[in-house]
């Protein structure tokens, strides 16, 4: 009888070093892994894949120049801006409330960050030119950038905004200005 309560305490002793070596190997295991928001995953591309798809529409939306409008929101506030960078999103100056508004409804209340840059040439050096319109810092890793092209034209307010920065490509060929690219770069903060 002594022989099989050695050998049954045995066995039990086993089962318990066994069971707390397993329990060391799975919590050894899960902080190995980095668990974090910005693992590269299935759940990280498909983050990116829906801020890209809203980042398209909200560049469709202040590009558009509905009939009622003389021009689109976006291309209003470039008309007008003075070109210097704004940091921090959007500042009051003439004909920027619309854009303004915009993209606090659409970025600022859902806690995305953007930048927006500007691409021309310039009228000296025929050089492709990119600056910052709204300066809100640097991307992080999963940030997606959309981008479109605005036509400005000779009808356009003239001697101000975009257009002291531009040429006329065309001379006077045709209506054409110039074209401008809006670039649009967001991510979740």
């Amino acid at each position: 009888m002594v022989k099989n309560e050695v050998k049954a305490q045995t066995f039990t002793f086993e089962a318990v070093m066994a069971l707390i070596v397993l329990t060391l190997v799975i919590i050894l295991i899960v902080l190995a892994i980095p668990l974090t928001p910005l693992t590269s995953s299935a759940a990280n591309v498909q983050v990116e894949n829906a801020l890209e798809s809203y980042g398209v529409d909200v560049l469709n939306v202040i590009c558009y120049k509905s009939p009622a409008e003389d021009y689109s929101p976006m291309k209003e506030a470039l008309l007008f801006w003075n070109g210097e960078t704004m940091y921090g999103g959007i500042y009051d100056y003439p004909y920027s409330s619309r854009l303004k508004n915009i993209i606090s409804e659409t970025f600022e209340k859902e806690g995305i960050a953007y930048n927006i840059e500007i691409g021309y040439f310039e009228p000296v050096t025929m050089s492709f030119k990119t600056v910052y319109f709204v300066w809100n810092g640097y991307p992080s890793d999963n940030a997606v950038t959309v981008s479109k092209i605005i036509t400005l034209y000779d009808t356009d307010p003239t001697n101000q905004g975009i257009k002291v920065f531009t040429f006329d490509i065309d001379g006077d060929v045709s209506n054409l200005y110039n074209v401008v690219e809006v670039r649009l770069t967001i991510w979740r903060m």
